[in-house]
């Protein structure tokens, strides 16, 4: 889910920076982005991302297939988090009928400044896949293979993005991303080879996750801060990914957004 959200932000602080000469703000150093255009490109974007876009190596986010993803926690130099989770045979549906509102953008000229705030809210979604894991947490051991199921039902995410642009390329310097979540359905097998226990720990995350983000929303990010960055840089880094940006930036921003 964050590479769709790491999408949507690249294309729209890439595009932001793009869409304008830059005589159209001598006199206009701040200028607020028309919400208009905004809801627009949202709207085009959600809609690329849900065909696909074949010519650039983009699959189809509806659903997303994940053939295989592995998430190395030793690359984070996390003090209290090592070792891996592999992920196979990955589903995840309906992370497209996201609903958008409070969106915001604006320009500065000086130092050239794109913030972005919004809302996304997601009624459900799920992921299914199988998994093997060798990690180590808080200094608790965890090993497993099997398959984990992850429903999201009414997830609810308020974001600040604040980027610099710097010689056309794109600086992330801000991101805030507070959480709050109505329920979540997990299931896991294969943990510690103990069906027993993987199904004790199931409804013990599927009862205290949601509470523990709800009472601290910026958990979230907390957790997934470290990847959602990672995964935003190598966008811009990538041959690939760069392609991809490029080309939903032009046809949701630059052919929405009045020159």
């Amino acid at each position: 889910m964050f590479k769709l959200i790491d999408v949507c932000l690249a294309v729209f602080l890439l595009g932001t920076a793009c869409a304008y000469d830059i005589n159209h703000f001598e006199n206009r150093p701040n200028l607020q982005v028309f919400e208009n255009y905004i809801n627009q490109s949202v709207e085009c974007v959600r809609q690329t991302l849900a065909d696909g876009m074949p010519d650039h190596n983009l699959p189809s986010f509806n659903p997303l297939t994940i053939k295989h993803y592995t998430v190395d926690l030793d690359k984070y130099n996390f003090s209290n988090a090592s070792g891996y989770v592999t992920i196979d045979n990955g589903i995840a549906e309906n992370i497209v009928n996201f609903i958008v509102s409070n969106l915001k953008g604006k320009f500065v000229l000086v130092p050239p400044t794109i913030s972005v705030d919004f809302t996304i809210w997601l009624e459900n979604v799920t992921n299914v896949a199988d998994y093997k894991t060798d990690m180590t947490i808080m200094d608790q051991k965890i090993n497993g293979q099997g398959k984990i199921s992850i429903g999201l039902v009414g997830l609810n995410v308020t974001g600040h993005v604040k980027a610099i642009v710097k010689k056309g390329k794109v600086e992330l310097k801000e991101l805030s991303a507070p959480a709050l979540l109505k329920a979540l359905d997990f299931k896991i097998t294969g943990l510690y080879d103990d069906e027993e226990y993987s199904a004790k720990i199931s409804k013990e995350i599927s009862e205290k996750v949601p509470e523990q983000m709800n009472n601290n929303p910026e958990l979230f990010i907390e957790v997934i801060g470290p990847l959602f960055v990672e995964v935003f840089n190598a966008l811009l880094n990538d041959k690939i990914g760069w392609g991809i940006i490029k080309a939903m930036t032009q046809k949701c921003i630059l052919d929405i957004f009045p020159q």
